[in-house]
């Protein structure tokens, strides 16, 4: 919900009123102040967070060396807490109807065009696609942890979905043709300093600053 009026002047967004057209439900507001009235989604959603947060304990270390490692933990976990909850589960299937819809897409498609700096808007975050397609308008498709560019309804790449507070991804291979041409643009990139693949570049290019003109720098 968004708003900080009288319960009654609440207003829902549109991602959660669609959800919830979709599957025929009608929504409603608890009182404030009253966290007796949350439903079972709520109070589902904060026991796993204390159950998550209890193993991570026993693990030792909140430590993964791939999202899909954390992924697999997670599945672990669930498991283990349904064991105990599959009889109940059971009697419920059993007089559960089948949906009368069909199941929501798996993504959400956007059309945005391709700016002069080689990047695409989506949700207030930045992402760089290649050089190649400055000034056309693409389709990008939305997924909960990607995004499918598409140019044309030919696919063209995928990239990871931002997440937290990170806003922009800049992949310095999409940039790289494009600054070629232009040299004098890298010092003013606004996300210069993503361009450079590793710390060694970053060095090479500052001590290049201090030994030659600024020009020659960015060509170098």
């Amino acid at each position: 919900m968004i708003g900080a009026a009288a319960p009654s002047q609440w207003a829902f967004n549109d991602n959660y009123r669609s959800l919830l057209a979709h599957f025929g439900i009608a929504p409603h507001t608890i009182n404030v102040g009253q966290p007796n009235e949350n439903g079972d989604v709520e109070s589902a959603n904060g026991a796993l967070k204390r159950r998550l947060e209890q193993h991570l304990l026993l693990r030792g270390n909140r430590e993964f060396t791939t999202v899909a490692d954390y992924e697999q933990f997670i599945r672990t976990v669930l498991d283990k807490a349904n064991r105990a909850r599959q009889s109940q589960l059971a009697e419920e299937l059993v007089v559960m109807r089948l949906l009368a819809v069909d199941l929501l897409p798996e993504y959400e498609e956007v059309s945005v065009r391709v700016s002069r700096g080689s990047l695409i808007q989506v949700d207030c975050s930045a992402y760089s696609v290649p050089s190649r397609l400055i000034g056309q308008t693409v389709q990008v498709r939305c997924y909960e942890d990607q995004l499918e560019v598409w140019c044309r309804s030919q696919p063209q790449l995928t990239m990871p979905r931002v997440s937290g507070g990170q806003r922009h991804v800049v992949n310095y291979r999409h940039i790289i043709d494009w600054l070629v041409r232009k040299p004098g643009a890298f010092r003013q990139y606004r996300y210069r300093d993503d361009l450079f693949p590793s710390l060694a570049f970053r060095r090479a290019y500052d001590a290049l600053t201090a030994v030659c003109l600024p020009r020659t720098a960015d060509l170098e």
